[in-house]
């Protein structure tokens, strides 16, 4: 059964009822294709809960249904980490959140939404705009918080390679 199970696409898995109409409305909105993006996102973020609308109940269920597929992939994956909570640069032309926040080049409340998601930083925030053209999908992310981190995105994103010169604070 497992054998077939990794090889289950979102349509399979509405076709043969597998989880719940609720389950499979969060992973259609989130873009999930199959048990490998949902295992893929868990261990990037450690959690389903980022996800708009996805709740404890509906977290457990797909962890549960995807279990196989997430060890499986939990020794490649955890070499391919490359950040942790007090990242403070990826590169030499990234700026940390941390950076950010200390220049006041985002709200408060924007600055939440990324440290919730995990993006911690210039580089990361860009390169999710560029992959999914909205933030909408994060978790707390309301119509304020996306059109700042768009407008941010574009601002920056020019720049991304090259170093932020951004005027030190007084």
């Amino acid at each position: 059964m497992t054998h077939q199970l990794e090889k289950l696409t979102l349509k399979d898995i509405i076709d043969q009822k597998l989880i719940s109409g609720r389950a499979i409305k969060i992973c259609k909105d989130f873009g999930f294709e199959n048990l490998s993006g949902i295992a893929t996102y868990f261990l990037e973020y450690g959690s389903l809960l980022r996800i708009h609308k996805c709740g404890l109940k509906s977290q457990e269920e797909l962890l549960n249904f995807c279990q196989d597929e997430i060890e499986s992939l939990k020794i490649e994956y955890a070499t391919k980490l490359n950040y942790t909570r007090n990242n403070t640069r990826l590169s030499d032309n990234d700026i940390s959140l941390n950076e950010i926040k200390k220049r006041e080049l985002l709200s408060v409340r924007t600055i939440n939404v990324c440290e919730y998601s995990r993006l911690y930083s210039l580089e990361l925030i860009i390169k999710y705009y560029l992959a999914n053209a909205s933030f909408l999908r994060l978790r707390n992310c309301g119509p304020k918080s996306n059109e700042e981190l768009i407008s941010f995105c574009e601002k920056y994103g020019s720049m991304a390679n090259k170093k932020l010169e951004v005027a030190p604070l007084p």
